[in-house]
């Protein structure tokens, strides 16, 4: 995956509380396993029952529309990836970028599906399954 400077048109790089100590040090190909994108969608005037969940949070490098890392004196930030309309953005950690749009217009009024991914700072433990205790 190519790598790209960090440009201050990017805009502002924010990390939670710890999170950039923890990279530090860190091989930029460990620091992404410290990271996800996940999807949300947006409906409108979509009947309620048409509406359904679609959420998962994988990998960087398993999401197809993450075309590059962007990183800042060693530390990675954000990636680069395809928006809604297949051109490359920036998104920095914590951030997200419109990456489908649709809209519809079948005489009843508009119909909207908006999908915004999100990259999300995870801790090292992220996706274990650690069952609860009974006592």
């Amino acid at each position: 995956m190519k790598i790209v400077a960090y440009e201050e048109k990017f805009g502002k790089v924010f990390f939670p509380e710890g999170f950039e100590e923890l990279l530090q040090g860190l091989t930029v190909e460990e620091q992404m396993e410290y990271y996800r994108t996940t999807c949300f969608s947006v409906y409108s005037a979509t009947d309620w029952k048409e509406r359904k969940y679609q959420g998962s949070a994988i990998k960087i490098d398993k999401d197809r529309d993450v075309t590059g890392l962007i990183v800042k004196d060693g530390i990675l930030v954000g990636i680069m990836i395809l928006d809604d309309t297949k051109r490359e953005v920036p998104c920095l950690a914590e951030k997200n970028v419109c990456t489908y749009y649709a809209s519809d217009n079948n005489g009843a009024g508009y119909k909207e599906r908006i999908d915004y991914t999100y990259l999300i700072c995870v801790p090292e433990t992220f996706g274990e399954w650690k069952p609860e205790s009974t006592t």
